[in-house]
C-alpha cells in the first residue's frame, strides 16, 4: 500500500468521528493560556477543532491566541470587543462547526484523555450524522492556587446512562432546589450534542456574571434524550484563584441572583411543560433552588467591607420574603454557615446581622495569623 492510499484511510477512520468543538473563552489569560491550549492539543481524541474566542483582552492573551493559530491547523480564533464570559463563549458556539461542543476556561486545564473518555460514550454515527441530543459528564478537580492537594468533585447523581423514565425521574424532577445539584451545571466538564446548546441560546443573559452556567446547561439539561455521567473520571482541572473577581464582594450580585431567578423560571415553566411534569411545579423547584442562591447573596454582604452591609442583608431579606420562603420549602442545611444563614432568613434583623459580619472578620482575622 502506498502513503497516498495510506493517508485516505486514516482521512476515512477519521470521519466515521464526530468533529468536536471545544470552546475556550480568553479575556486576559497570559498567565494561564498556555497550560489550558497545550492541554486541548494534548488530547487524544484526533478530531477536534479548538475555537479562542478573545474578548478584547487587553494582555498578550490575544496574540498568544494568534501565534497558536499560525502553527495549528484545528486553532480557529475570533477576536471581538469586550462583552464578558457569556458573550465569549456564545461567539464560539455560533461559529462551531463541531457535532458537540465542549467548553474550557482558559485557567483551567484537561486531561489528556478527557475529551476521548467523554466521546466513547456519544451514540453518533457517520452514516446519519446526527445524534440522540445527549450530554456526557465528567467529574472535576478543584486546583487551588496556594498549593492544597486536589479536591475531588463529582455529581450526586450515580454514574450510569440516563434514558426515558428514569432520566425523567431521577434527573428532570431534581435538577433544581437541592443544595448539592443533583447534576453540576457548569457548562465545563462536558460533552453536549451541539444542537442541545444552539436552540436554547435565546436564555443567555450577557449581563449575568455569577451562575450564568445555568442558563445554558439547565435547558440543554432539560432537552436532552440522554444523559451519561462517567465514573471515576476526574479529567477537568478547574483552578481556583482566590484574587479572582468571582471570589470577592460583587455589588451586583443581589441584582445577578434576581435575574437568574427570572430566568430559571422561563426554562422551567416552558420546559416542564413540554415535557407534561407537574410534580415539582416550576414554582416549587426554583424557589428551593433560590433560597440556596440567596445564601451566596447573604455571604457575599458578610465580606463587604463597604458600609451598611448589614442594612442590605435585612431589607434584601424583608423585600424577598425569603423567611415565608424558607418555611415553606422546609430548607435545611449540612453547611454550618448555611444553617445560621437559613435562620436570618427566616429572622431577619440588622442587629444579627452586624453580629454576623463582625464574627466573619474576627474568624478571618485569626485564619490569616493562624497562616501567617
Amino acid at each position: 500500500m502506498n502513503g497516498h492510499s495510506t493517508d485516505n484511510s486514516i482521512e476515512k477512520d477519521l470521519k466515521r468521528l464526530p468533529l468536536i468543538s471545544v470552546i475556550v473563552p480568553v479575556y486576559d489569560a497570559e498567565k494561564y493560556l498556555k497550560r489550558c491550549v497545550d492541554s486541548l492539543l494534548q488530547q487524544s481524541y484526533p478530531r477536534l477543532e479548538i475555537i479562542l474566542v478573545d474578548d478584547g483582552s487587553v494582555d498578550l492573551g490575544g496574540k498568544m491566541c494568534d501565534d497558536y493559530a499560525e502553527t495549528q491547523k484545528n486553532i480557529h480564533v475570533i477576536h471581538k470587543k469586550n462583552g464578558g464570559l457569556v458573550s465569549a463563549w456564545m461567539t464560539g458556539a455560533k461559529t462551531a462547526r463541531g457535532a458537540y461542543f465542549s467548553f474550557v476556561d482558559s485557567d483551567d486545564w484537561a486531561e489528556p484523555c478527557m475529551i476521548e473518555a467523554l466521546a466513547a460514550q456519544i451514540t453518533w454515527r457517520a452514516d446519519d450524522n446526527g445524534s440522540r441530543d445527549e450530554i456526557v459528564c465528567s467529574s472535576y478537580l478543584i486546583d487551588h492556587a496556594n498549593g492544597d492537594a486536589p479536591q475531588k468533585v463529582g455529581h450526586e447523581l450515580m454514574p450510569g446512562v440516563y434514558e426515558g423514565k428514569e432520566l425523567r425521574e431521577k434527573v428532570f424532577c431534581h435538577i433544581l432546589g437541592n443544595e448539592r445539584r443533583t447534576v453540576s451545571l457548569s457548562r465545563c466538564m462536558k460533552l453536549f450534542s451541539g444542537n442541545l446548546i444552539l436552540q436554547n441560546l435565546h436564555y443567555c443573559d450577557q449581563k449575568i456574571r455569577m451562575g450564568e452556567d445555568v442558563t445554558i446547561t439547565l435547558p440543554a439539561i432539560l432537552d436532552c434524550k440522554r444523559l451519561v455521567i462517567l465514573d471515576e473520571h476526574y479529567d477537568y482541572h478547574y483552578y481556583f484563584n482566590p484574587v479572582s473577581m468571582v471570589h470577592h464582594y460583587d455589588s451586583g450580585l443581589y441584582e445577578n441572583v434576581r435575574q437568574l431567578h427570572r430566568i430559571m423560571t422561563a426554562v422551567m415553566t416552558e420546559k416542564y411543560a413540554a415535557l407534561g411534569i407537574a410534580e415539582p411545579t416550576p414554582e416549587d423547584a426554583v424557589s428551593r433552588e433560590y433560597v440556596y442562591l440567596f445564601c451566596l447573596v447573604l455571604k457575599n454582604e458578610l465580606r463587604s467591607k463597604v458600609r451598611g452591609a448589614a442594612v442590605r442583608m435585612y431589607n434584601c431579606c424583608r423585600r424577598e420574603q425569603m423567611g415565608a420562603l424558607v418555611k415553606k420549602n422546609g430548607i435545611t442545611s449540612s453547611d454550618a454557615l448555611n444553617r445560621l444563614l437559613l435562620y436570618y432568613m427566616k429572622y431577619p434583623s440588622v442587629g444579627l446581622a452586624a453580629l454576623m459580619c463582625a464574627g466573619l472578620r474576627i474568624a478571618d482575622c485569626r485564619r490569616q495569623r493562624h497562616n501567617r
